[in-house]
Protein backbone atom coordinates (compact mmCIF):
# COMPACT_ATOMS: atom_id res chain seq x y z
CA UNK A 1 0.00 0.00 0.00
CA UNK A 2 1.45 3.38 -1.05
CA UNK A 3 2.25 5.86 1.74
CA UNK A 4 0.77 9.32 1.24
CA UNK A 5 3.47 11.97 1.48
CA UNK A 6 2.50 14.56 4.08
CA UNK A 7 5.90 16.20 4.61
CA UNK A 8 8.48 17.02 1.91
CA UNK A 9 12.18 16.92 2.79
CA UNK A 10 13.77 19.38 0.38
CA UNK A 11 17.19 17.71 0.47
CA UNK A 12 18.49 14.52 2.14
CA UNK A 13 19.99 15.38 5.51
CA UNK A 14 17.70 18.37 6.20
CA UNK A 15 16.48 18.40 9.81
CA UNK A 16 13.17 19.96 8.75
CA UNK A 17 10.58 19.22 6.09
CA UNK A 18 7.65 21.20 4.65
CA UNK A 19 4.02 20.32 5.41
CA UNK A 20 2.22 19.65 2.11
CA UNK A 21 -1.15 20.02 3.85
CA UNK A 22 -2.46 20.88 7.31
CA UNK A 23 -1.16 18.33 9.84
CA UNK A 24 -3.17 17.62 12.98
CA UNK A 25 -1.79 16.94 16.45
CA UNK A 26 -0.72 13.31 16.77
CA UNK A 27 -0.70 12.69 13.01
CA UNK A 28 2.36 10.99 11.50
CA UNK A 29 4.40 13.26 9.18
CA UNK A 30 4.76 10.45 6.63
CA UNK A 31 6.96 9.19 5.15
CA UNK A 32 8.92 10.21 8.28
CA UNK A 33 8.58 8.69 11.77
CA UNK A 34 7.08 10.31 14.83
CA UNK A 35 3.93 12.38 15.23
CA UNK A 36 3.04 16.07 15.16
CA UNK A 37 3.27 17.65 18.63
CA UNK A 38 0.66 20.27 17.65
CA UNK A 39 -1.40 21.37 14.64
CA UNK A 40 0.91 22.48 11.82
CA UNK A 41 -0.49 24.51 8.89
CA UNK A 42 0.36 23.79 5.28
CA UNK A 43 3.68 25.24 4.14
CA UNK A 44 5.22 25.33 7.61
CA UNK A 45 8.36 23.51 8.75
CA UNK A 46 8.25 20.22 10.69
CA UNK A 47 11.15 18.82 12.68
CA UNK A 48 12.08 15.40 11.23
CA UNK A 49 14.08 14.36 14.30
CA UNK A 50 14.71 15.55 17.83
CA UNK A 51 17.16 18.47 17.99
CA UNK A 52 19.23 19.45 21.01
CA UNK A 53 19.71 23.09 21.94
CA UNK A 54 22.42 24.59 19.72
CA UNK A 55 22.14 22.04 16.90
CA UNK A 56 22.18 23.48 13.35
CA UNK A 57 19.01 23.44 11.25
CA UNK A 58 19.28 22.91 7.48
CA UNK A 59 16.83 23.39 4.63
CA UNK A 60 17.80 22.61 1.04
CA UNK A 61 21.17 21.63 2.48
CA UNK A 62 21.80 25.19 3.67
CA UNK A 63 22.09 26.18 7.31
CA UNK A 64 19.15 28.43 8.20
CA UNK A 65 19.61 28.65 11.96
CA UNK A 66 20.24 26.79 15.20
CA UNK A 67 17.89 25.23 17.74
CA UNK A 68 17.37 27.87 20.39
CA UNK A 69 15.58 25.36 22.64
CA UNK A 70 15.30 21.55 22.48
CA UNK A 71 13.00 20.72 19.55
CA UNK A 72 11.04 17.48 19.58
CA UNK A 73 10.60 15.26 16.54
CA UNK A 74 7.35 16.31 14.87
CA UNK A 75 7.44 19.83 16.34
CA UNK A 76 6.42 22.96 14.48
CA UNK A 77 9.63 24.87 13.62
CA UNK A 78 8.77 28.53 13.19
CA UNK A 79 10.06 31.83 14.59
CA UNK A 80 9.92 30.85 18.27
CA UNK A 81 12.39 27.94 18.44
CA UNK A 82 15.18 28.51 15.83
CA UNK A 83 17.89 31.07 16.52
CA UNK A 84 19.55 33.12 13.78
CA UNK A 85 22.95 34.59 13.28
CA UNK A 86 24.18 36.77 10.45
CA UNK A 87 24.57 35.06 7.07
CA UNK A 88 26.11 31.64 7.65
CA UNK A 89 27.03 31.15 4.00
CA UNK A 90 30.65 30.82 2.91
CA UNK A 91 31.74 33.02 0.03
CA UNK A 92 34.05 30.84 -2.05
CA UNK A 93 34.25 31.77 -5.75
CA UNK A 94 34.15 29.40 -8.74
CA UNK A 95 34.05 26.12 -6.77
CA UNK A 96 30.83 24.74 -8.28
CA UNK A 97 30.94 25.57 -12.01
CA UNK A 98 28.41 23.93 -14.33
CA UNK A 99 29.67 21.84 -17.25
CA UNK A 100 26.41 22.12 -19.25
CA UNK A 101 27.06 22.56 -22.98
CA UNK A 102 25.30 24.81 -25.49
CA UNK A 103 22.70 23.25 -27.75
CA UNK A 104 23.53 23.05 -31.43
CA UNK A 105 22.15 25.96 -33.45
CA UNK A 106 19.58 23.71 -35.14
CA UNK A 107 18.28 22.50 -31.77
CA UNK A 108 17.75 25.93 -30.20
CA UNK A 109 14.25 27.31 -29.70
CA UNK A 110 13.30 30.58 -31.36
CA UNK A 111 10.50 33.10 -30.92
CA UNK A 112 8.78 35.69 -33.12
CA UNK A 113 10.47 38.83 -31.81
CA UNK A 114 10.94 42.40 -32.99
CA UNK A 115 14.50 43.24 -34.15
CA UNK A 116 15.89 46.59 -33.00
CA UNK A 117 18.43 48.75 -34.79
CA UNK A 118 20.99 48.14 -32.02
CA UNK A 119 20.89 44.37 -32.60
CA UNK A 120 18.66 43.55 -29.63
CA UNK A 121 15.25 41.85 -29.91
CA UNK A 122 12.01 42.97 -28.24
CA UNK A 123 8.88 41.02 -27.32
CA UNK A 124 6.46 43.97 -27.48
CA UNK A 125 6.13 47.27 -29.36
CA UNK A 126 4.61 49.48 -26.65
CA UNK A 127 4.60 53.26 -26.64
CA UNK A 128 5.44 54.52 -23.16
CA UNK A 129 4.18 57.90 -22.00
CA UNK A 130 6.91 58.69 -19.49
CA UNK A 131 6.53 61.45 -16.91
CA UNK A 132 9.47 63.43 -15.55
CA UNK A 133 7.53 64.56 -12.46
CA UNK A 134 4.44 63.31 -10.68
CA UNK A 135 2.54 66.49 -11.62
CA UNK A 136 2.03 65.13 -15.15
CA UNK A 137 0.90 61.64 -14.07
CA UNK A 138 -2.76 62.34 -14.82
CA UNK A 139 -1.95 63.68 -18.28
CA UNK A 140 0.05 60.54 -19.08
CA UNK A 141 -2.82 58.35 -17.88
CA UNK A 142 -5.36 60.25 -20.03
CA UNK A 143 -3.15 59.82 -23.12
CA UNK A 144 -2.79 56.08 -22.50
CA UNK A 145 -6.52 55.66 -21.77
CA UNK A 146 -7.32 57.31 -25.10
CA UNK A 147 -5.82 54.28 -26.85
CA UNK A 148 -7.72 51.68 -24.83
CA UNK A 149 -10.34 51.92 -27.55
CA UNK A 150 -9.29 49.13 -29.97
CA UNK A 151 -10.43 51.25 -32.94
CA UNK A 152 -7.96 53.99 -32.04
CA UNK A 153 -5.11 51.57 -31.44
CA UNK A 154 -5.88 49.90 -34.77
CA UNK A 155 -4.79 53.13 -36.48
CA UNK A 156 -1.26 52.25 -35.33
CA UNK A 157 -0.84 48.64 -36.57
CA UNK A 158 2.78 48.36 -35.41
CA UNK A 159 1.94 49.35 -31.80
CA UNK A 160 0.88 46.69 -29.28
CA UNK A 161 -0.16 49.09 -26.53
CA UNK A 162 0.18 52.61 -25.14
CA UNK A 163 1.09 52.66 -21.44
CA UNK A 164 1.52 55.43 -18.88
CA UNK A 165 4.82 55.05 -17.02
CA UNK A 166 4.28 57.31 -14.02
CA UNK A 167 5.97 57.59 -10.64
CA UNK A 168 5.37 59.22 -7.28
CA UNK A 169 8.40 61.52 -7.17
CA UNK A 170 8.76 65.23 -7.61
CA UNK A 171 11.69 66.78 -9.44
CA UNK A 172 14.32 64.76 -7.51
CA UNK A 173 14.41 60.75 -7.11
CA UNK A 174 11.38 35.61 -12.55
CA UNK A 175 10.40 29.91 -11.49
CA UNK A 176 11.66 27.83 -12.76
CA UNK A 177 15.30 26.90 -12.27
CA UNK A 178 14.99 24.29 -15.05
CA UNK A 179 13.54 26.83 -17.50
CA UNK A 180 16.37 29.28 -16.67
CA UNK A 181 18.95 26.58 -17.40
CA UNK A 182 17.18 25.68 -20.67
CA UNK A 183 17.24 29.34 -21.66
CA UNK A 184 20.97 29.48 -21.01
CA UNK A 185 21.62 26.45 -23.26
CA UNK A 186 19.94 28.29 -26.16
CA UNK A 187 22.34 31.25 -25.67
CA UNK A 188 19.65 33.33 -24.00
CA UNK A 189 20.10 35.57 -20.97
CA UNK A 190 18.45 34.91 -17.60
CA UNK A 191 18.45 37.83 -15.17
CA UNK A 192 18.19 37.20 -11.43
CA UNK A 193 17.34 40.29 -9.38
CA UNK A 194 17.05 41.52 -5.79
CA UNK A 195 20.48 41.12 -4.19
CA UNK A 196 19.12 41.46 -0.61
CA UNK A 197 16.98 38.36 -1.16
CA UNK A 198 19.98 36.09 -1.70
CA UNK A 199 21.49 37.02 1.68
CA UNK A 200 22.22 33.85 3.64
CA UNK A 201 22.43 31.70 0.51
CA UNK A 202 24.85 33.88 -1.44
CA UNK A 203 27.50 31.16 -1.50
CA UNK A 204 25.40 29.32 -4.12
CA UNK A 205 26.10 32.06 -6.70
CA UNK A 206 29.82 32.97 -6.25
CA UNK A 207 30.55 29.22 -6.34
CA UNK A 208 29.23 29.29 -9.93
CA UNK A 209 30.92 32.56 -10.96
CA UNK A 210 32.98 32.19 -14.14
CA UNK A 211 35.78 34.37 -12.78
CA UNK A 212 37.12 35.79 -9.55
CA UNK A 213 36.13 39.30 -10.69
CA UNK A 214 32.48 38.29 -11.15
CA UNK A 215 32.33 36.50 -7.80
CA UNK A 216 34.11 39.25 -5.87
CA UNK A 217 31.86 41.90 -7.44
CA UNK A 218 28.79 40.04 -6.16
CA UNK A 219 30.34 39.73 -2.71
CA UNK A 220 31.01 43.48 -2.86
CA UNK A 221 27.33 44.14 -3.61
CA UNK A 222 26.34 42.12 -0.54
CA UNK A 223 28.86 43.97 1.61
CA UNK A 224 27.39 47.26 0.39
CA UNK A 225 23.87 46.10 1.33
CA UNK A 226 25.10 45.07 4.80
CA UNK A 227 26.57 48.54 5.14
CA UNK A 228 23.40 50.21 3.88
CA UNK A 229 21.04 48.30 6.18
CA UNK A 230 23.04 49.08 9.31
CA UNK A 231 21.11 52.37 9.26
CA UNK A 232 17.77 50.65 8.76
CA UNK A 233 15.65 49.97 11.86
CA UNK A 234 14.92 46.36 10.95
CA UNK A 235 18.32 45.36 9.56
CA UNK A 236 19.30 43.02 6.72
CA UNK A 237 17.88 39.80 8.15
CA UNK A 238 14.53 41.02 9.45
CA UNK A 239 11.37 39.21 8.37
CA UNK A 240 8.55 41.71 8.97
CA UNK A 241 6.25 40.62 6.15
CA UNK A 242 3.06 38.95 7.43
CA UNK A 243 2.96 36.96 4.17
CA UNK A 244 6.46 35.60 4.77
CA UNK A 245 5.65 34.54 8.32
CA UNK A 246 2.23 33.12 7.45
CA UNK A 247 3.90 31.06 4.72
CA UNK A 248 6.29 29.49 7.23
CA UNK A 249 9.44 31.52 6.54
CA UNK A 250 11.13 32.36 9.82
CA UNK A 251 13.83 34.67 8.40
CA UNK A 252 15.03 36.23 5.18
CA UNK A 253 17.92 33.73 5.29
CA UNK A 254 15.39 31.00 4.60
CA UNK A 255 13.55 32.87 1.86
CA UNK A 256 16.89 33.38 0.11
CA UNK A 257 17.13 29.68 -0.70
CA UNK A 258 14.11 29.94 -3.02
CA UNK A 259 15.35 33.21 -4.50
CA UNK A 260 18.70 31.70 -5.53
CA UNK A 261 17.04 28.53 -6.84
CA UNK A 262 15.16 30.60 -9.44
CA UNK A 263 18.46 31.21 -11.22
CA UNK A 264 18.85 27.52 -12.16
CA UNK A 265 22.20 25.74 -12.03
CA UNK A 266 24.19 27.40 -14.82
CA UNK A 267 27.23 29.60 -14.30
CA UNK A 268 27.04 33.23 -13.23
CA UNK A 269 28.59 35.34 -16.00
CA UNK A 270 28.07 38.85 -14.63
CA UNK A 271 26.71 40.92 -11.74
CA UNK A 272 26.16 44.65 -11.82
CA UNK A 273 23.96 47.52 -10.69
CA UNK A 274 20.28 47.88 -11.46
CA UNK A 275 18.99 49.54 -14.67
CA UNK A 276 22.33 49.13 -16.45
CA UNK A 277 22.36 47.48 -19.90
CA UNK A 278 22.78 43.69 -19.77
CA UNK A 279 24.94 42.54 -22.68
CA UNK A 280 26.21 39.12 -21.57
CA UNK A 281 24.59 35.79 -22.48
CA UNK A 282 23.95 33.46 -19.57
CA UNK A 283 22.95 34.04 -15.94
CA UNK A 284 23.32 37.67 -14.82
CA UNK A 285 22.53 39.11 -11.40
CA UNK A 286 21.36 42.73 -11.17
CA UNK A 287 21.17 44.74 -7.98
CA UNK A 288 17.76 46.29 -7.22
CA UNK A 289 16.23 46.13 -3.72
CA UNK A 290 13.85 43.35 -2.66
CA UNK A 291 10.66 45.09 -3.78
CA UNK A 292 8.85 43.69 -6.80
CA UNK A 293 7.87 46.86 -8.73
CA UNK A 294 11.29 48.50 -8.28
CA UNK A 295 13.07 45.25 -9.10
CA UNK A 296 11.09 44.64 -12.29
CA UNK A 297 11.47 48.27 -13.40
CA UNK A 298 15.24 48.00 -12.98
CA UNK A 299 15.33 44.75 -14.96
CA UNK A 300 13.29 46.25 -17.81
CA UNK A 301 15.52 49.33 -17.86
CA UNK A 302 18.52 47.00 -18.24
CA UNK A 303 17.04 45.27 -21.29
CA UNK A 304 14.78 42.52 -19.92
CA UNK A 305 12.02 41.72 -22.43
CA UNK A 306 10.06 39.13 -20.41
CA UNK A 307 9.46 38.62 -16.68
CA UNK A 308 8.89 35.19 -15.05
CA UNK A 309 7.27 36.08 -11.72
CA UNK A 310 7.01 33.38 -9.04
CA UNK A 311 4.49 33.84 -6.24
CA UNK A 312 3.56 31.62 -3.33
CA UNK A 313 1.07 33.98 -1.70
CA UNK A 314 -0.77 35.23 -4.79
CA UNK A 315 0.82 38.61 -5.50
CA UNK A 316 -1.31 40.62 -7.96
CA UNK A 317 1.66 41.88 -9.93
CA UNK A 318 1.90 42.86 -13.57
CA UNK A 319 4.57 44.58 -15.62
CA UNK A 320 4.81 47.18 -18.37
CA UNK A 321 6.13 47.51 -20.96
CA UNK A 322 7.15 43.84 -21.10
CA UNK A 323 4.93 40.78 -20.45
CA UNK A 324 4.96 39.05 -17.06
CA UNK A 325 4.29 35.29 -16.75
CA UNK A 326 2.81 34.46 -13.34
CA UNK A 327 3.98 31.16 -11.80
CA UNK A 328 1.89 29.84 -8.88
CA UNK A 329 3.77 27.61 -6.46
CA UNK A 330 0.76 25.71 -5.09
CA UNK A 331 -2.39 24.30 -6.64
CA UNK A 332 -4.84 25.76 -4.12
CA UNK A 333 -3.66 29.30 -4.80
CA UNK A 334 -3.58 28.70 -8.56
CA UNK A 335 -7.20 27.52 -8.42
CA UNK A 336 -8.31 30.55 -6.40
CA UNK A 337 -6.52 32.98 -8.72
CA UNK A 338 -6.78 31.18 -12.07
CA UNK A 339 -7.69 34.43 -13.83
CA UNK A 340 -4.27 35.91 -12.92
CA UNK A 341 -1.90 32.88 -12.82
CA UNK A 342 -0.43 31.51 -16.06
CA UNK A 343 1.16 28.25 -14.85
CA UNK A 344 0.51 25.98 -11.88
CA UNK A 345 3.84 24.78 -10.43
CA UNK A 346 1.96 23.19 -7.53
CA UNK A 347 1.79 19.97 -9.53
CA UNK A 348 5.38 19.34 -8.39
CA UNK A 349 4.71 19.04 -4.62
CA UNK A 350 1.40 17.37 -5.51
CA UNK A 351 3.45 14.58 -7.09
CA UNK A 352 1.79 14.92 -10.50
CA UNK A 353 4.77 16.32 -12.43
CA UNK A 354 8.53 16.53 -12.00
CA UNK A 355 10.57 19.73 -11.74
CA UNK A 356 11.96 18.94 -15.19
CA UNK A 357 8.45 18.59 -16.68
CA UNK A 358 7.21 21.89 -15.27
CA UNK A 359 10.46 23.63 -16.23
CA UNK A 360 9.88 22.58 -19.84
CA UNK A 361 6.30 23.92 -19.67
CA UNK A 362 7.56 27.26 -18.35
CA UNK A 363 10.20 27.44 -21.08
CA UNK A 364 7.62 26.82 -23.82
CA UNK A 365 5.33 29.44 -22.25
CA UNK A 366 8.22 31.91 -22.34
CA UNK A 367 8.70 31.22 -26.06
CA UNK A 368 4.96 31.63 -26.76
CA UNK A 369 4.72 34.82 -24.68
CA UNK A 370 7.78 36.30 -26.37
CA UNK A 371 6.01 35.56 -29.67
CA UNK A 372 3.02 37.76 -28.65
CA UNK A 373 0.83 35.42 -26.58
CA UNK A 374 -1.03 37.53 -24.00
CA UNK A 375 -0.43 36.81 -20.31
CA UNK A 376 -3.31 36.58 -17.84
CA UNK A 377 -2.21 39.67 -15.87
CA UNK A 378 -2.52 41.72 -19.06
CA UNK A 379 -6.32 41.34 -19.22
CA UNK A 380 -7.23 43.13 -15.94
CA UNK A 381 -4.58 45.78 -16.57
CA UNK A 382 -2.02 44.71 -13.95
CA UNK A 383 1.19 46.60 -14.59
CA UNK A 384 -0.40 49.98 -15.23
CA UNK A 385 0.81 51.23 -11.83
CA UNK A 386 3.85 49.04 -11.16
CA UNK A 387 6.45 51.25 -12.87
CA UNK A 388 8.60 52.33 -9.91
CA UNK A 389 12.01 53.98 -9.76
CA UNK A 390 14.40 53.23 -6.91
CA UNK A 391 14.64 55.86 -4.17
CA UNK A 392 17.70 55.72 -1.97
CA UNK A 393 16.46 56.51 1.52
CA UNK A 394 17.88 59.44 3.44
CA UNK A 395 18.00 57.84 6.89
CA UNK A 396 17.77 60.08 9.94
CA UNK A 397 19.73 59.30 13.08
CA UNK A 398 16.52 58.36 14.91
CA UNK A 399 15.85 55.66 12.32
CA UNK A 400 18.76 53.72 13.86
CA UNK A 401 16.73 52.87 16.95
CA UNK A 402 16.48 49.09 17.53
CA UNK A 403 13.28 47.10 17.37
CA UNK A 404 12.44 45.56 20.76
CA UNK A 405 11.20 41.97 20.62
CA UNK A 406 9.34 40.56 23.61
CA UNK A 407 8.56 36.85 23.99
CA UNK A 408 5.83 35.94 26.49
CA UNK A 409 4.27 32.68 27.49
CA UNK A 410 0.85 32.58 25.87
CA UNK A 411 -1.99 33.85 28.04
CA UNK A 412 -1.15 37.51 28.64
CA UNK A 413 -4.08 39.85 28.08
CA UNK A 414 -4.18 42.75 25.63
CA UNK A 415 -4.34 45.21 28.56
CA UNK A 416 -1.20 43.69 30.10
CA UNK A 417 0.65 44.03 26.79
CA UNK A 418 -0.60 47.58 26.36
CA UNK A 419 0.69 48.62 29.81
CA UNK A 420 3.97 46.79 29.23
CA UNK A 421 4.44 48.59 25.88
CA UNK A 422 3.84 52.00 27.47
CA UNK A 423 6.43 51.43 30.20
CA UNK A 424 9.08 49.91 27.91
CA UNK A 425 8.60 52.60 25.24
CA UNK A 426 8.97 55.37 27.82
CA UNK A 427 12.16 53.89 29.27
CA UNK A 428 13.67 53.10 25.86
CA UNK A 429 13.07 56.67 24.68
CA UNK A 430 14.68 58.05 27.86
CA UNK A 431 17.76 55.81 27.74
CA UNK A 432 18.31 56.08 23.97
CA UNK A 433 17.46 59.80 23.75
CA UNK A 434 14.86 59.35 21.02
CA UNK A 435 11.21 60.13 20.47
CA UNK A 436 8.74 57.45 21.69
CA UNK A 437 7.26 57.36 18.16
CA UNK A 438 10.36 55.64 16.75
CA UNK A 439 10.39 52.81 19.32
CA UNK A 440 8.95 49.58 17.89
CA UNK A 441 7.91 46.64 20.07
CA UNK A 442 6.98 43.22 18.70
CA UNK A 443 5.23 40.72 20.97
CA UNK A 444 5.59 36.99 20.31
CA UNK A 445 3.30 34.59 22.18
CA UNK A 446 5.00 31.27 22.93
CA UNK A 447 3.10 28.08 23.70
CA UNK A 448 4.04 26.55 27.08
CA UNK A 449 5.14 23.31 25.39
CA UNK A 450 7.53 25.31 23.18
CA UNK A 451 9.45 26.78 26.13
CA UNK A 452 11.88 24.95 28.39
CA UNK A 453 13.80 26.13 31.44
CA UNK A 454 16.35 24.17 33.45
CA UNK A 455 15.84 21.17 31.20
CA UNK A 456 12.06 20.99 31.78
CA UNK A 457 9.19 22.14 29.59
CA UNK A 458 6.96 24.79 31.10
CA UNK A 459 3.95 22.49 30.91
CA UNK A 460 5.77 19.95 33.11
CA UNK A 461 6.37 22.37 35.97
Amino acid sequence: MAVTTVVLQMKPGDEVGIALRDIHTGEAPSPFPGSATKDIPIGRKVSLRALAMGEPIHRLGQRIGIARTPIACGAHVRIHNPGYEASMAERAVGTRLSSATMLALSARSTFDGIPRANGKVATRDDVGVLTSVNCSALVARIIADHFRDPCRLALCPDVDDVVALTHKSGCSVADGPISMSMLRRTRGTAILAETPEIYGAENLLPERAISSDVGQHLIGLLDRWEDYTRNEPQGFDNNPSPGNMAGGLAAILEKSLGAVAKGGTTNLVESHGTARPVNKRGLVLVDPPGFDPISATGQVAGGTNLIAFTTGRGSCFGCHPVPSIKLATDTAMFTRMAEDMDINCGTIPDGEQSIKDVGAIIFQEMIATASDKRTKSKEPGYGDDEFASWHVNAWLQEAQMPMIRVELLKGRTVDQKREFALVVTREAARILSCRPEVVDIVFQDVEPHDWANGGRLSVDK
